[in-house]
């Protein structure tokens, strides 16, 4: 049988690339930029709308569980379940008008986002190894930080009409569908076989910190645009695309500084960074504070993630695929808390408590990596 695959790796990196920015930025993080036009319209509170950030986090987190527990699927399956399920999720943001029904539709995108950006990310990396370029995956993973750029795009271009904005990313697959379903390695991937997790304190604590983080981040990626645009809207919309521009080339850079100063103190150093930029989303009035925001959550949120991944396969070298996922679960279940509890902060008490808190814990989390500064490569 001919291989249906793609036989270029430009066309690999674009195909790779566009399956990372349609699972993050539609099915994930387009909720962002478009939140302020939706609470102006519809009156939705910040509980309400952190639900609404909870539930695709959650959605994303028992994709990952999924696709990690059940080696055997393919990756061909993956993508294109995926791409349908973040695209029924943004389409039904748009034309549905319940918010139970809303609910669904984010835990199916974020479900779906899990599906997609994991079954892409292994089948451009698979196919770019069997097409002799494994170095060119640093763009695929590029095309997180571009999706929500384009989300942001979107959502400033077509303010306040939310659901036009939620149209048009969903309609990024048109044109973006005939190299998607073409994304599949020549060769069948081989599950690697299981093994039992031995959580070392080492494992541990790298989990709390990144677990904590999370929490930060999910709070922080949920309101960053509803807290900004309250004192200027178009300065919120930039500062969100800002951070996607700088998302999309910050990993390299954090990686680099992990092999040359160590990966544990670099880590420390994005997940306080990024405890920050939390922190200044609640105290940004003036344009400067609003894009250092920006700057800081989209420079260290990729970078922290590749540095924890880094990290756990080197303190569990002989379960590396299960330490991943175990700390990857952690940070999932701090990604779907955060929403929640600065959602009810921010009707209680405003911006600032609700987004200091979640920073603030960001921070004391880190502190677990400290025993380890000497011992990371």
């Amino acid at each position: 049988m001919a291989d249906r695959g793609l036989d270029r790796p430009r066309l690999v990196l674009l195909a790779g690339a566009l399956a990372v920015l349609l699972a993050q930025g539609t099915g994930r993080f387009l909720l962002t930029p478009l939140l302020p036009a939706m609470q102006a319209e519809l009156g939705l509170d910040d509980t309400r709308a952190g639900l609404l950030g909870s539930v695709n986090f959650a959605g994303y987190l028992v994709g990952a569980v999924l696709v990690a527990s059940r080696p055997s699927l393919s990756l061909e399956l993956l993508v294109r379940a995926g791409l349908a399920l973040v695209t029924a999720g943004a389409v039904a943001m748009a034309l549905v008008a319940d918010e139970l029904a809303w609910l669904v539709a984010r835990f199916a995108a974020g479900f779906g986002g899990a599906l997609l950006f994991l079954g892409g990310v292994a089948a451009a990396a698979a196919r770019l190894a069997e097409l002799g370029r494994p170095s060119a995956m640093g763009g695929v993973l590029a095309g997180v930080g571009v999706g929500i750029a384009l989300g942001g795009v979107i959502a400033l271009a077509v303010r306040p009409d939310w659901r036009a904005g939620w149209l048009l990313m969903a309609a990024v697959v048109v044109p973006a569908f005939p190299l998607l379903v073409r994304l599949t390695p020549a060769r069948r991937v081989a599950a690697a076989p299981a093994g039992r997790l031995e959580r070392s304190p080492a494992l541990r604590r790298l989990a709390w910190a990144y677990g904590l983080s999370g929490f930060a981040f999910g709070a922080g990626a949920t309101f960053f645009v509803r807290v900004l645009a309250a004192r200027d809207p178009d300065l919120a919309t930039l500062a969100w695309i800002l951070a996607g521009l700088v998302g999309a080339v910050s990993a390299p850079l954090w990686t680099a500084a992990g092999r040359r100063f160590g990966r544990s103190g670099s880590l420390l150093v994005a997940i306080s960074l990024l405890a920050l930029g939390t922190a200044l989303t609640g105290l940004a009035a003036r344009p400067i504070p609003a894009l250092l925001a920006g700057l800081l959550l989209g420079g260290t949120f990729m970078g922290i993630t590749a540095l924890a991944l880094e990290q756990a396969r080197a303190v569990a070298p002989r379960t590396p695929a299960a330490a991943a996922a175990f700390v990857t679960g952690t940070f999932g279940l701090g990604q779907v808390t955060g929403p929640l509890l600065s959602g009810a902060l921010l009707d209680l008490a405003g911006p600032l408590p609700a987004l200091l808190a979640p920073a603030v814990v960001a921070a004391l989390g880190s502190t677990f990596l400290l025993p380890d500064l000497r011992r990371s490569g």
